[in-house]
C-alpha cells in the first residue's frame, strides 16, 4: 500500500460507517413525535410493559401489575382485547368519571373499545398477586381502513 492510501483508510471506513447508518435511519419505521414520548416513559413502579409482537395489523404486549398497582393515565385510539393470565379485579377509570370493573378469568379475552375523543384511561389491579395481562390493540391504519370499509358499505 501506498502511503496516501494507508492515511485516507480511516475516513473511508468511518464514511462506510456513516452511510450505513444513513441508510438505516431512512428505512426504518417511523415514530410520531408523541409516539417517542411515550415509549421513552417509564412504567408506573410495579407496572411492568413487556412488547410481544408488532407488525402492520396489531400490537400485542404483556402488563404485569404487583398488588394493588396501576399505570398512568393514557389514550387507546383503538378497540383493545385483553386476556388476562391469572385472576384479579380490572379497573378502568376514565377521565370523565366512568369506571368498568370487571373479575378477570385467567384465559377469557375482554374487548374493549377505543377510548372517546378528548379522554384518557387508567387501568389498575385489585390483587393479593401479581397479575399478568396479554393486550391486543390494533394498529391505527387498520381501524382507519376498517372505518373506511364500513363507510363504503353503508353508501351502497
Amino acid at each position: 500500500m501506498n502511503e496516501l492510501t494507508h492515511r485516507f483508510r480511516p475516513w473511508f471506513w468511518l464514511i462506510i460507517v456513516a452511510l450505513a447508518f444513513g441508510a438505516y435511519w431512512c428505512v426504518k419505521p417511523k415514530q410520531s413525535a408523541q409516539e417517542f414520548i411515550e415509549s421513552t416513559k417509564p412504567a408506573a413502579a410495579g407496572a411492568q410493559q413487556e412488547a410481544q409482537l408488532e407488525n402492520a395489523w396489531v400490537r400485542v404486549w404483556k402488563v404485569s401489575f404487583a398488588k394493588g398497582e396501576s399505570l398512568d393515565f393514557k389514550k387507546h385510539d383503538g378497540p383493545l382485547v385483553v386476556v388476562p393470565l391469572s385472576p384479579g379485579q380490572f379497573t378502568r377509570t376514565h377521565t370523565t368519571g366512568e369506571r368498568i370493573v370487571v373479575d378477570l378469568e385467567p384465559g377469557q379475552a375482554y374487548w374493549y373499545e377505543a377510548d372517546p375523543q378528548g379522554t384518557r384511561v387508567r387501568d389498575s389491579l385489585d390483587a393479593t398477586h401479581t397479575v399478568e395481562l396479554m393486550v391486543v390493540e390494533l394498529q391505527p391504519d387498520v381501524i382507519k381502513a376498517w372505518a373506511y370499509y364500513k363507510q363504503s358499505k353503508m353508501e351502497d
